[in-house]
């Protein structure tokens, strides 16, 4: 009998040992798993370049150097958003702005 009783006791002992070990593994896991994840991550993300500044007179608003060029208005128009539950859309109107003369002239001709 007192045999019986000192096993009972010795095993809530042990399972508590053994889920104290299995979640230490699994916390050095994630944190190698992060830490990996964000020095690969780190390495493989261009380096940002600094900005250009073109050298002129910019007005007030503007960037310096830069002017705004044509402006091509796009009619307002409507998209079905395709929404399973319910039905849904967008009504948008957008101004675009181009480099030169002939690109605004190009997409006039495609609208």
């Amino acid at each position: 009998m007192a045999d019986k009783e000192k096993t009972d006791q010795e095993e809530p002992k042990k399972s508590n040992k053994m889920l104290f070990i299995i979640i230490g593994v699994a916390v050095l896991l994630a944190a190698g798993v992060g830490v990996g994840a964000y020095l690969l991550g780190s390495k493989s993300a261009p380096e940002p370049q600094p900005p250009v500044v073109v050298e002129g007179g910019g007005e007030e608003g503007k960037e310096p150097g830069g002017e705004v060029g044509p402006m091509v208005d796009i009619e307002e128009f409507i998209v079905n958003l395709q929404d399973s539950e319910e039905t849904r859309y967008l009504k948008a109107a957008i101004t675009l702005e181009v480099d030169t003369v002939e690109a605004a002239a190009e997409l006039d001709t495609r609208k």
